[in-house]
């Protein structure tokens, strides 16, 4: 059985260049690729059980004519896509889909539609990086132009949930050895004891996940968008560990997670295994 990508979906443009960039991933390693879309309907408590059963069946009716116009303008992509529709929440529907078959990434735009009918992106893709455990969560920007991974940037604070993310990353992409580099950023006054600590950290994941070394960078500035923004090399993916007091979390506790989730001019995967985020 092929690996799946899930690419959640309200239909919108950022959707659509999610499925484009979920399509481009899945031609590197051999993945099958679900839309998903996670519908809601009207509840009250003055409804008859006979209205309430007809608002969820409307409903279903127009997410399912939605998709297939969503298809529709994916028509023409070599990348065949499966659709499918849950009821209930975005994060339901995950855990539900994953329960079931053998999901490898979920990928992510991050603004979505307007209207009370469309909650799949925008700050439910916050709300999906701080849920999933041991899937990685790629985020696919309005600015996004290439769908390569060439240069891609781990950002790191030498925290051993790095393990977990480089051997999530090595089981979805095998070959990123040659591609990859480990990146921190600190204060100017650390920097020459965080370099060495940053080479030797680089030796030791490298020797734990079984790739040859991996080279590094530490940059000067507060962490943020705005520090990588400024940095001179420019990368096709920049990678984040959401694990306790990691780089993740310190960005969630000075409330930077959505300026980095929604203003990173990249895409950003974000991989949280057994450690919990900041909730």
């Amino acid at each position: 059985m092929n690996p799946i990508i899930v690419v959640p979906t309200d239909y919108s443009e950022n959707a659509l260049l999610a499925a484009r960039f979920a399509a481009g991933l899945a031609d590197k390693i051999g993945a099958d690729i679900c839309l998903l879309h996670a519908y809601s309907w009207l509840l009250s408590g003055f409804q008859t059980e006979q209205e309430q059963e007809q608002h969820r069946v409307d409903a279903e009716q127009q997410a399912q004519t939605e998709m297939e116009n969503f298809l529709g303008r994916l028509e023409g992509d070599e990348k065949s896509y499966r659709s499918v529709i849950i009821p209930g929440h975005l994060n339901d529907a995950l855990d539900k889909i994953m329960s079931e078959s053998n999901v490898a990434l979920v990928v992510m735009g991050t603004t979505g539609a307007t209207g009370l009918r469309h909650h799949v992106l925008g700050s439910n893709t916050f709300a999906t990086a701080k849920h999933l455990r041991k899937i990685p969560l790629v985020v696919v920007p309005p600015a996004t132009s290439r769908f390569s991974l060439d240069k891609i940037a781990f950002f790191t604070d030498f925290q051993q949930g790095d393990l977990q993310t480089i051997t999530a990353l090595k089981g979805v992409f095998p070959d990123l050895s040659a591609k990859l580099k480990f990146v921190h950023i600190g204060k100017n006054s650390d920097a020459s004891e965080e370099k060495v600590k940053l080479e030797s950290w680089s030796k030791t994941l490298a020797e734990q996940t079984g790739y040859s070394v991996f080279p590094t960078q530490w940059v000067s500035g507060e962490e943020g968008i705005d520090t990588i923004r400024k940095m001179d090399e420019k990368f096709d993916l920049l990678v984040v560990t959401a694990v306790e007091r990691g780089f993740f979390e310190k960005i969630l506790n000075k409330s930077l997670a959505k300026e980095l989730i929604h203003q990173s001019d990249i895409p950003v995967l974000i991989y949280q295994g057994n450690g919990d985020s900041d909730e």
